[in-house]
């Protein structure tokens, strides 16, 4: 009785779901198309507008312009609300730690600054010793870097030039 149910339902769902089927090109039927040995070509399913390619392509610019990262180490010297103080942090690495870039990173609330782009932690133990007598509250963070440090933009910004107020 129960291998009649079961069979019974089988066969109910396999014509449910053969009935579910919507083809995609009912003009031609399936004799033709095994007898052509084509299939139906739909291509309404793949089309893309042109703001769709302009999104990719820049976003493949984008990419390619983008200087490679890894998993490293940096040396953080300044966690604080002000970015003013920030920038004059930076601004005092980048002159005087000109083998090393220096970086503004901001993320809410805080502003940071960090220096170096090093493959290990062992790397960032001499940076770190140097600047520990300057800035005693230093220490090494995991964070992505440059592949190849010399790439680094280095810009300094003084802060006359920087346009947005501390709030």
């Amino acid at each position: 009785m129960n291998r009649l149910i079961a069979i019974l339902l089988l066969a109910l769902f396999g014509i449910g779901y053969s009935w579910a089927q919507d083809p995609a090109d009912t003009s031609r039927s399936l004799t033709s198309v095994i007898d052509s040995g084509t299939l139906p070509q739909d291509t309404s399913r793949f089309r893309t507008d042109s703001t769709q390619e302009q999104q990719l392509e820049k976003k493949k610019e984008l990419t390619r312009s983008k200087p490679p990262t890894v998993d490293g180490f940096r040396v953080q010297i300044y966690a604080g609300n002000s970015r003013q103080q920030a920038m004059q942090i930076r601004t005092e690495v980048a002159v005087a730690y000109t083998d090393y870039a220096a970086y503004l990173i901001y993320k809410q609330p805080t502003f940071r600054v960090r220096v170096g782009d090093f493959k290990s932690r062992f790397e960032a133990q001499e940076l770190l010793r140097e600047l520990k007598e300057q800035y005693p509250s230093s220490f090494i963070v995991p964070d992505e870097v440059l592949v190849n440090p010399v790439l680094a933009p280095k810009p300094i910004e003084t802060i006359e030039d920087a346009e947005r107020k501390d709030p």
